[in-house]
This record gives structure tokens, C-alpha cells and sequence, in this order.
């Protein structure tokens, strides 16, 4: 897998809250390494650099053991383009000694395509449907996008058709997204892995498995320690509307079944906004007026942009090249699942 490109000054300062001038003068004295232009001027911060300098500064929380959950009942919601936007997004911030990882469930295989170029066929790679069916371990369905650089993907392919009848009982429900979180862990010992969650559009018991899972960890981590997150993407439409109140009342269902009061923090976002279009408004009046979900929905919509399906179709991502736009909202929707709040920093 490429590497987004680095970091930018003026990224910094938005997160640090402190002007351009003091991001540079800080910048000349940091034992760090720099992308340099040939004048000399920095035009890029690596994530090792990034990394350090946002622990440095108060905002060592972001490399938490994260799982963020893309979770939505109705296609074309821009569920996979945001896993994959901001997997790359917290790559470009994160420090290569924590794994980051994706987990893939849907037998499309769509986040497959973009981060390996191709969907590994059941012959040549075992899924989760494989490991929950106990005929894989952990080791035999996590590959490296980027082993270097501690970048790895748990794949799909059609195998994960079966992967409900895999987990087909509550017994097995309750324990076998949470048996899988748990060896990541101990895969990587010392380290605070990002995990992010590609979920099939559906009701499915795979999916409830691990929001089950993410609420009994809540249980063995504190919130210092853990930060796992629901992220339900909205289409500028009412049937999206109405899928994701029957998502949100599920993953409640699903919780107070199974006695876990535990609840994952839940962030509801538009994707494609457009607002040239009255329905992405009324949407969102619809959102906010909400008596429910009004509570639970995030400050940040990602304007509709081209750049997505067209980096996508590349293989890349809205980080790769250059920034636009669109990149600019799934960094600040990253940040706020991440838990940022703007606080000022050190200078």
C-alpha cells in the first residue's frame, strides 16, 4: 500500500490551535524528520513527526485502542468510502508503532478492491467467515497492506456470505467479535492497535457481534485506554433517514439483550452533502429535530466530491496525491470520532 502524503503545517496548527509562524518556528527546533522543498521550507510532516508532536502536545488520546464501526442497513451510504478515508486520514497522523488495521465482513469484498487492487478469491485467502467457523486463526486471515510500515487488513471475499451462519447462535454472537479483538491485542503486545470496521449493509448478527464486543471492552478498558465508536453514514435521502433509525434501535436492541449496558459512543454523519440540494437540508433539520438521534449526530458533513469514487477507482485514497475539499471534511469527522476537542497547545 502507498503512503498518503504527509501532514501539512497548516493542518497542525487547525489541530494544535496555534497560528502557521508558530507551527514553523517549532518545527525548526523539533528533533524530527521533515518533507523539505528545495528552498528549504517544510512542506510536509511525516507521521512519525505528526505523531510526536500531537502526544507532545496534550493529544496523546487519538492512539487509544480505537475501533470505529461503519454500521448502515442501506447501500450507497459512502460506508466503505469513509473507512478507507479515514483509516488513511489517521495513517497520515499516527505513529507506525501502534498497528492500524482494517477488518473487512462484507462478501463484496468493496474495501478489498480499493486497498489491495484486487479481491483475494476463497481459494488463495481465508476470511472471518473461516476464523469464527473455527478453520482459521488469526495469523492465517491478517495480511500486511504495508508490514512496514504496520499497516494490515483482515480480507473479504464471497466466504463471508456465511460469516451470520458463523455466529448463527447468541453464544456465539457474544463471544466470537470479542475473541477476535482480543487475540489483535495480544497479536500486538504493547501497543494501542486502530482498528477499522467495514460492515455489510444489512441487519446481520456479524455486525452485532462486534457492537457487542466493543461494549464488553469497555468493561476491561477505561475510556483513557479505549475509545470505541459507531459511525452510521446517512445518503441525502428519507429511506437513509429511516435505515439509520432502525440500525440505531437495533445496535440498542442488541446491547440490552445480551445484558451489556456498556454502549460504544455513536456518531451519525450526512456523506454526500450537497447544498445546492434542499433534501440534504431537510435531512439534516430531520436529523436534529430528531427526539433520538438529534443527540448522537456529529458536528461534520462530508460534502459530495468526485475525488472520492475517482481516488477509489485508483486504488488510493482523497489523501493520496494532493488534498482537497472532501479531505479536509473526513479530517475533521476523524478527529471528532478520535474525541478531539480543541484545547490549544504548547507553542
Amino acid at each position: 500500500m502507498e503512503l498518503p502524503i504527509a501532514f501539512k503545517v497548516k493542518e497542525l496548527s487547525q489541530i494544535l490551535d496555534i497560528s502557521m509562524p508558530a507551527v514553523s518556528n517549532r518545527l525548526k527546533n523539533f528533533n524530527g524528520a521533515l518533507v523539505k522543498s528545495e528552498k528549504n521550507r517544510t512542506v510536509g510532516i511525516p507521521r512519525e513527526t505528526t505523531a510526536k508532536i500531537l502526544e507532545e502536545n496534550g493529544l496523546g488520546y487519538f492512539y487509544r485502542k480505537n475501533v470505529f464501526l461503519a454500521h448502515t442497513i442501506v447501500g450507497g451510504s459512502s460506508k466503505t468510502s469513509f473507512t478507507w478515508s479515514i483509516f488513511n486520514g489517521f495513517v497520515r497522523m499516527s505513529s507506525k508503532k501502534n498497528p492500524t488495521i482494517i477488518i473487512s465482513t462484507d462478501s463484496q469484498g468493496s474495501i478489498d478492491d480499493i486497498a489491495l487492487s484486487k479481491i483475494l478469491s476463497p481459494d488463495e485467502q481465508k476470511v472471518l467467515a473461516d476464523y469464527f467457523g473455527g478453520n482459521a486463526t488469526l495469523s492465517d486471515i491478517l495480511i500486511p497492506l504495508n508490514r512496514d510500515e504496520n499497516l494490515w487488513i483482515i480480507p473479504s471475499n464471497l466466504n463471508n456470505v456465511f460469516l451470520d451462519k458463523c455466529v448463527g447462535t447468541p453464544q456465539k454472537m457474544k463471544t466470537e467479535a470479542l475473541r477476535l479483538l482480543t487475540e489483535i491485542y495480544k497479536h500486538f503486545p504493547g501497543t494501542n492497535p486502530s482498528i477499522f470496521i467495514d460492515t455489510m449493509p444489512a441487519l446481520s448478527a456479524s455486525t452485532g457481534s462486534f457492537i457487542l464486543a466493543m461494549g464488553q471492552l469497555m468493561r476491561e478498558f477505561g475510556k483513557d485506554e479505549f475509545n470505541p465508536v459507531v459511525c452510521i453514514p446517512l445518503r441525502s435521502d428519507s429511506t437513509s433517514l429511516k435505515g439509520c433509525e432502525i440500525a440505531f434501535e437495533e445496535m440498542q436492541t442488541v446491547l440490552d439483550t445480551f445484558g451489556v449496558k456498556e454502549c460504544p459512543r455513536v456518531k451519525i454523519f450526512l456523506a454526500n452533502y450537497d447544498k445546492r440540494l434542499s433534501l440534504s437540508s431537510e435531512i439534516l433539520k430531520g436529523l436534529f429535530s430528531h427526539p433520538v438521534l438529534k443527540d448522537y449526530v456529529a458536528d461534520s458533513v462530508i460534502r459530495t466530491s468526485s475525488e472520492v469514487p475517482k481516488a477509489s477507482y485508483q486504488h488510493k485514497s482523497i489523501y493520496h496525491d494532493r488534498l482537497f475539499p472532501v479531505s479536509e471534511d473526513y479530517t475533521e469527522l476523524l478527529l471528532e470520532v478520535l474525541g478531539y476537542e480543541k484545547q490549544g497547545a504548547n507553542a
